[in-house]
Formats: structure tokens, sequence, C-alpha cells
């Protein structure tokens, strides 16, 4: 399983690819994927890892100033439902980061470009699943 992520700390949804196989075609990449929108809170309860990633951004972006503007607007609650991981317990695992770069700067071909190589890259390191927060 791969994941990956962005501003996810304010998402309410995730997007679970779920599945990568080679048998349909994506543009001029072969590659077969099974989507599901799933929750948060749903990812969460199920991995574990997954979740104590998100507690940790929320850690990271938790900011008690924000949180008094939307005390004086009276809406307190819709920061904590930005922030509803906040309080779980982090998860210890080890890990291994590597930044890959991708020399390509011809815009209009981009995207066909890096789904082949992110579609070799999980071929290549066996994952069966992948998890876009």
């Amino acid at each position: 399983m791969a994941f990956g992520w962005g501003d996810f700390y304010t998402w309410r949804y995730i997007l679970y690819l779920g599945n990568i196989h080679s048998s349909c075609e994506y543009t001029d990449v072969s590659c077969d994927i099974m989507t599901t929108l799933t929750t948060r809170n749903e990812i969460v309860k199920t991995k574990r890892i997954i979740g104590s990633e998100l507690t940790k951004m929320q850690k990271a972006f938790y900011d008690e100033e924000m949180l008094q503007y939307y005390k004086d607007d009276n809406e307190e609650h819709l920061y904590w439902e930005k922030f509803d991981c906040i309080k779980n317990e982090e998860t210890d695992y080890s890990t291994f980061n590597k930044i890959i770069g991708l020399d390509h700067s011809d815009i209009d071909t981009f995207t066909n470009k890096l789904t082949g190589k992110l579609t070799e890259l999980f071929k290549s390191i066996n994952a069966t699943d992948f998890i876009m927060l």
C-alpha cells in the first residue's frame, strides 16, 4: 500500500484508490484503479498509520489564534470539524523517506509522464493500494 496527501487536515473525505493493476488504458499508461470516496474518520479507524499521520498534521496546523476567530464568530464547531483527529494517539512506526524528482518541463505532457512514472513506482514496490488524502 502507498499513500499520498495534500491539504488533508481540512478535507472531510479521502479518495481511496485501491487495487492497482495493469489491465486498462489511462492515457498512454496501462492501469486499472478502483476509486472509492470515504470519510476521514473511516480511514482513521481502519488505517492506524494513516490516522496517526493525520493526527500529526492536525497538531502541526492547529492554531489557537485562528480558533479564537472562529469562537468570536460563534462558529467554533466549524474549526473543530477540521481538527477532529487532533486528540487521537500517534502510532510509532519505521519509515524510509526519499525525494523523487521528475525532470519534465512540458506542461502539456506532464500529467501523462507523471502517471507513467507513478505506475512504474507502484509496480516496482508491489503496491496494491494507493490512498490519496
